[in-house]
């Protein structure tokens, strides 16, 4: 290395130690070291200054571990003018930060000089050197070279260099092997010189028209700034953070504090600025100490709140979609004069890379909260004028001034064991303190401020939010106060007169305190503190939770075995379909020509007779079949007939006779084929005597047949839900399951039905018994997933959930519930994307993009599980979306009432009501729900409000059967005759007639049928109630109250045998209504026979024990039965006293 080489990295390295050891000891404000000799600038005309690292045979600088070189190359410059236009002689003075700074040679009578100048200095990394870089700027000073060694300064220009800091972003999703991408380590910029003297330059260019090349004749220059390395490692990056502070203003402030021009002999004039300083945590040591300068006091006038909004208010990390577009790490901040972060900081928000700040930056404690904030707020307000300390913030005069740029955050590099400590901090509830103090300006350094120390305040920051999930930093005022130790001081006049002794003025003990003066804030992070736990990828799958279900081998073959007799039936079957189309087709008019003949036949009446066939009528049908069968295979169709059968054949094979393997000799391959040519013949016969034995059904499709009561069970256990019968309703669809076993489908309503009626074990178990078949059941994932997220089982619920969307990834309803688990989960990224995932789809499928009908449709398949987190969740964003609306309130008055809060499930109809107070649905809901109270006078009220409305509810039919019900409750007993009856209770009997048959137009079932019956008998019509049984009866023939009404009706006819019958199937079908039991019971009793009513009366009892007129009833068909059972013992008519009556069977 040469000595000049060696020479230059020994003063760069003395003035990095000096900086670095200024900056440790005063926070980093660092002291301005004192300048070397400048360059001479006397040099020949067109000499350049060749820098020592461009020099010939210069080795390259070595760079110590844990620094970096910095490099600065100025290039030339254009449209320099000095005091002789542009005959000038120039040259630049360049310098970072407080640093030495460093000259070129002079550049003579060109107004485009080629500087070429290049600086290398080799600096050590550390914090106080970062947070230079991030926050000090580089200035390059543009000088004139004039006779006699003089020297003018034409202009400046600075560059910031915090894109250094600029770190682009990291995949979060990237394996671990992934490199880091690293920051940009060169800018180069052209920037613009800004002359102390305008004069000197001529008018800008004019504004270039459309296509011509745009002139500019205005001074610029170049420079390029590079590092040898990044400043930071990128894996430091990553576990550090940046902090970036902004201050706004302080006011209200002492009155003595004045805005008379700065004079040095005037010490209450305009002399001083104001700084804030506080301590973070370091890695080197403790903390260290963080001065932000610069504020100056100034005139504001505007309208402010009289109450001040006083304390931190938490900063939010921004959505997903804010993130796209920022350029790095640490964030676009602008560097004044920049381009980049005007808007934003004009806006009152700053832009942070992939922070965006969120919130209102008014009266809610934000920056800027003293005036215009406060129009929001309900204090009382009024337009004041008054001092203010300022940063440049957009303070209490409600905003920046229009075309000022606002002044970026101040950058502080928190490293990773300096983070640590930062959490530690706050956890241990200690604040951060402020400390403001008032220091005479740089050009009025030699004058000593004797009240310096009065004026020294500090506040309180309560940085706790940042402790706080998705919180990145706070804003907020704070009030100041003196620091300990300064009360009492005195304040010196000294504007007294010449000569005159200043009297010292006692103030306030507390300046601070007795004015409120408050300071303005603002605390931003690069990424939050809390540590949030990374979504990890899945692990697991159902079957890691819900082991596959095995099946025994031995049932396993019957279940196959009778799948595949089934499947050999039904091909039988379709083939004889086929054969009779093809007979009709072809053979149609020879049959009837050949009954014609036979018809004319003289002797045709004497076969007739003995129901033999005609021989010429059997010569006919040998000819047909004959034909028939070459018509068969010509047309090729008995091949056909013969491929269908044949995978059948192939299944009954392998699954009934379990044969695989080939066959060890010729005489077992005969049996085997014996043996499979009776079985196939059986079950042939078996199903061709079916078809034509059942006529009607003998041409239906057989998955019809098979079907039959798959919809009809699940119909009456859906009715007995509606009518709270909840024993009922689940016998019904055990019975389905028991039928229908194979089909998941049963399983899922069942399932549903357990969670809605509180039997949320059972309703767990059969949802895992689906999945256990089928771990891709889309619908049972999602339905099962819910309900973990319900119970909290979090993990398991994300399986499911994950395992649902990955099977069917355009499936609405699973990305929405997706959606929704991940907001419960607190996963704010992942719930956005699968919630606008589910909104694309759903626009691409039905052209609808509204959030809200997706939510209510999420929602009712919730509520129909009985998911209550995700139900509330979903409700909550429909309401959000569309604000009150009817469907939301009535999915949570049916959620509330599947959770026993009837009080609740009122309060949300009548929201609802109050929403849209004619919608039927709404008056409908609020009648089931006083029906359900057995409220029955309201709940006729709200049934009848629904029948005046225009529009008609989703379930008219039900509205008509409960209507009904009601009518003929208030009536009382139907026995009662109707000639006993006024003329009003007879109407109204019809009037529930009338109800009762327009359901059944409507919906027919067996409860309207019966309603009809039940009107019928009352008003005496019994053929009408007998044939309206019976139409019931045929809908539903296990329903008991349809028997025992037979029953009822069947006595008041004198029919005791039949009536004996039909009591006999209520009571098999495990009849419930005491009401029914006590009618039928009565007129057994009258139609003396004691021991069916005693029976009536004790079912009755059991259901209701507390009923006193039952229990008298009973007595009285005891007491009777006990006296038939004497008088046929001991009647002294019969022959033997001993010998007992015959009992029917």
């Amino acid at each position: 290395m040469s000595d000049k080489a060696k020479s230059q990295l020994a003063a760069a390295s003395a003035a990095n130690a000096k900086q670095t050891t200024n900056a440790s000891g005063a926070g980093t404000k660092a002291q301005t070291p004192v300048p070397p000799m400048p360059a001479p600038n006397n040099a020949q005309a067109g000499a350049t200054n060749v820098p020592a690292s461009s020099a010939e045979n210069v080795e390259p600088i070595q760079i110590p571990p844990g620094s970096i070189a910095l490099v600065i190359k100025v290039g030339k410059a254009q449209n320099i003018r000095g005091g002789k236009g542009e005959k000038v002689s120039s040259f630049i003075k360049v310098q970072l930060a407080d640093f030495d700074y460093k000259e070129s040679m002079v550049i003579p009578d060109t107004p485009a000089p080629d500087f070429n100048f290049t600086h290398d200095q080799v600096l050590h990394v550390d914090e106080n050197l970062i947070d230079i870089i991030a926050n000090k700027k580089l200035f390059i000073t543009l000088i004139e070279s004039l006779p006699k060694e003089k020297t003018q300064i034409l202009g400046t220009t600075e560059l910031g260099l915090s894109t250094f800091l600029k770190y682009p972003l990291r995949d979060p999703n990237a394996p671990p092997t992934t490199p880091y991408l690293l920051p940009q380590l060169n800018v180069r910029e052209t920037l613009p010189i800004t002359y102390l003297n305008p004069k000197l330059l001529p008018p800008p260019a004019k504004e270039a028209a459309a296509g011509e090349v745009p002139i500019n004749n205005q001074p610029e220059i170049t420079v390029e700034v590079s590092l040898s390395s990044p400043l930071i490692p990128p894996e430091i990056v990553e576990q550090g953070n940046f902090m970036y502070v902004r201050l706004d203003d302080m006011f209200p402030v002492p009155d003595e504090w004045t805005l008379k021009d700065g004079n040095e002999k005037d010490l209450n004039s305009n002399i001083y600025q104001y700084a804030v300083s506080f301590c973070v945590p370091a890695e080197s040591s403790a903390e260290r100490l963080i001065s932000i300068s610069g504020g100056s006091l100034m005139h504001c006038e505007a309208v402010i709140p009289d109450v001040p909004n006083i304390g931190p208010q938490p900063i939010y990390a921004a959505k997903a979609e804010a993130i796209e577009g920022s350029a790095g790490a640490n964030g676009e901040v602008s560097e004044g004069g920049g381009a980049s972060g005007d808007t934003e900081a004009n806006a009152g928000a700053l832009t942070l890379g992939a922070l965006v700040l969120s919130g209102n930056s008014g009266a809610g404690g934000g920056l800027g909260s003293g005036a215009d904030g406060g129009q929001g707020s309900d204090a009382a307000v009024t337009k004041q004028s008054f001092k203010r300390v300022s940063w440049g913030g957009a303070g209490c005069a409600g905003g920046i001034p229009a075309g000022s740029v606002a002044p970026p955050p101040y950058i502080i590099w928190i490293p990773p064991e300096a983070v640590v400590k930062l959490r530690e901090k706050i956890l241990a509830k200690c604040q951060l303190e402020l400390d403001f103090s008032r220091e005479v300006q740089q050009r009025f350094v030699h004058v000593v401020d004797p009240n310096s120390a009065k004026y020294k305040g500090k506040a309180g920051v309560d940085i706790s939010s940042l402790m706080y999930p998705r919180v990145m930093g706070l804003r907020g005022r704070f009030y100041l106060d003196l620091l300990d130790g300064n009360l009492g001081g005195e304040v010196i006049d000294h504007n007294a007169g010449k000569g005159k002794k200043g009297a010292a003025k006692e103030e306030d003990a507390n300046v601070y305190k007795s004015i409120g003066a408050h300071i303005g804030l603002e605390i931003t992070l690069e990424k939050p503190l809390l540590d949030k736990k990374k979504l990890q990828p899945i692990s697991k799958c159902v079957t890691a939770f819900i082991p596959k279900r095995t099946i025994p081998a031995n049932l396993l073959h019957q279940k196959r075995s009778e799948k595949a007799d089934e499947g050999f039936r039904d091909q039988i079957q379709a083939i004889v379909k086929s054969l009779v189309q093809e007979y009709e087709g072809t053979l149609q008019m020879v049959v009837e020509a050949s009954a014609a003949a036979a018809a004319n036949t003289p002797d045709i009446a004497e076969y007739d007779m003995f129901e033999v066939v005609h021989p010429k009528t059997l010569d006919e049908e040998q000819k047909r079949k004959k034909k028939f069968l070459f018509h068969l295979n010509k047309s090729g169709a008995y091949f056909n007939f013969k491929e269908q059968l044949k995978s059948s054949v192939v299944n009954v094979v392998r699954e009934r006779f379990r044969k695989k393997s080939p066959f060890a000799s010729p005489a077992e391959l005969q049996l085997f084929l014996s043996e499979l040519y009776v079985y196939l013949l059986d079950q042939m016969h078996i199903c061709i005597h079916k078809m034509f034995k059942e006529v009607d059904s003998a041409f239906l499709d057989p998955s019809i047949l098979r079907t039959a009561d798959f919809t009809m069970l699940k119909a009456f256990a859906d009715q007995s839900e509606l009518d709270h019968d909840i024993p009922v309703a689940g016998t019904y669809h055990q019975e389905r399951i028991a039928k229908y076993e194979d089909s998941l489908q049963t399983w899922f309503d069942y399932g549903a039905f357990c969670m809605r009626s509180g039997q949320s074990s059972k309703g767990v178990e059969c949802f895992k018994e689906i999945l256990a078949r089928n771990a891709k059941h889309v619908p049972s994932l999602l339905a099962y997933g819910a309900i973990c997220t319900s119970m909290e089982n979090y993990e398991e619920a994300r399986v499911y959930l994950v395992t649902a969307a990955e099977l069917q990834p355009k499936y609405v309803l699973a990305l929405t519930l997706l959606g929704l688990f991940y907001e419960i989960t607190g996963e704010e990224i992942e719930s956005e994307h699968f919630l606008e995932e589910a909104v694309k789809v759903q626009k691409a499928t039905t052209n609808d993009d509204n959030v809200a009908n997706m939510m209510l449709k999420a929602a009712d398949f919730l509520v129909q599980i009985h998911a209550t987190h995700l139900a509330d969740s979903a409700l909550a964003n429909s309401l959000l979306k569309t604000g009150p609306s009817v469907a939301p309130y009535l999915l949570l008055s049916q959620l509330e009432l599947q959770r026993g809060n009837p009080t609740v499930a009122v309060e949300n109809i009548k929201s609802a009501m109050q929403v849209r107070q004619d919608d039927p649905d709404v008056w409908a809901a609020l009648g089931h729900l006083q029906f359900r109270q057995r409220v029955w006078t309201e709940a006729q009220q709200s049934y009848e409000t629904v029948l005046t409305l225009p529009n008609e509810p989703a379930n008219l039919p039900l509205i008509y059967i409960r209507l009904g019900f009601l009518y003929l409750k208030s009536l009382g007993s139907i026995t009662k005759k109707v000639s006993e009856r006024v003329y009003a209770e007879v109407e109204l009997a019809k009037r529930a007639k009338t109800m009762y048959i327009r359901a059944c137009e409507l919906k027919p079932s067996a409860q309207s049928w019966l309603g009809v019956a039940k009107a019928s008998i009352l008003l005496g019509q019994y053929d009408e109630a007998e044939d309206s049984l019976s139409e019931a009866n045929v809908l539903n023939n296990r329903d008991s109250e349809v028997w025992a009404y037979l029953a009822l009706l069947c006595l008041t006819q004198d029919r005791q045998f039949e009536a004996g019958q039909c009591i006999s199937q209520a009571i098999r079908n495990k009849i419930k209504n005491i009401e029914a039991l006590r009618l039928v019971g009565v007129a057994f009793l009258d139609s003396d026979q004691a021991a069916p009513a005693a029976e009536c009366f004790r079912m009755a009892i059991e259901l209701d024990p507390k009923d006193s007129s039952t229990k008298a009833l009973f007595s009285k068909a005891l007491s009777a039965q006990s006296q038939d059972c004497l008088k046929s013992t001991f009647d002294p008519t019969s022959t033997s006293a001993t010998v007992k009556p015959e009992v029917s069977t």
